[in-house]
């Protein structure tokens, strides 16, 4: 059997291929990762101890708001394309999810943006620098929506 048969081709594309695949990513690892880098951005560069209490909690509620969004967008996601898939879908049950969603990510925009200037209030702006580069990476990360 010659070594340049399309089988062969096709087996060493296939081992190839393998070896490039990774697990898909989790909205933990997009949201959770820069989050936890958050916080030790806040353990690094906050040097009081009442400050750093307070900073890590609000970095923990903000954690919490982008979870959610990111959840509810993955959900909004699979729900869009179940309804696209669906021929007798109306335009009332696209604009029903699409309405619900901005409704409940207005919410969850305000109190992120509510945590966020509580958490420049308690910094200075050498402190505020490092920890709000995670910050922008954690907001990022909310807003991609994941492949189910």
């Amino acid at each position: 059997m010659k070594a340049n048969t399309p089988m062969n081709l096709a087996l060493a594309c296939a081992l190839a291929l393998a070896g490039c695949a990774k697990s898909p990513i989790t909205t933990a690892e997009l949201v959770g990762g820069p989050m936890l880098e958050m916080r030790q951005a806040v353990d690094r560069n906050v040097a009081d101890p009442s400050r750093q209490t307070q900073l890590l909690a609000l970095v923990g509620e903000l954690d919490g708001v982008l979870q959610a969004h990111s959840r509810d967008l993955n959900t909004l996601s699979g729900d869009l394309s179940r309804l696209n898939a669906d021929y007798d879908a109306t335009r009332e049950a696209f604009d029903t999810l699409a309405s619900a969603f901005a409704q409940r990510s207005q919410v969850r925009k305000e109190r992120a943006l509510d945590l966020h200037f509580q958490m420049v209030a308690l910094t200075s702006v050498e402190e505020w620098s490092p920890i709000s580069k995670r910050e922008v990476e954690a907001l990022s990360g909310a807003r991609t929506p994941l492949k189910n």
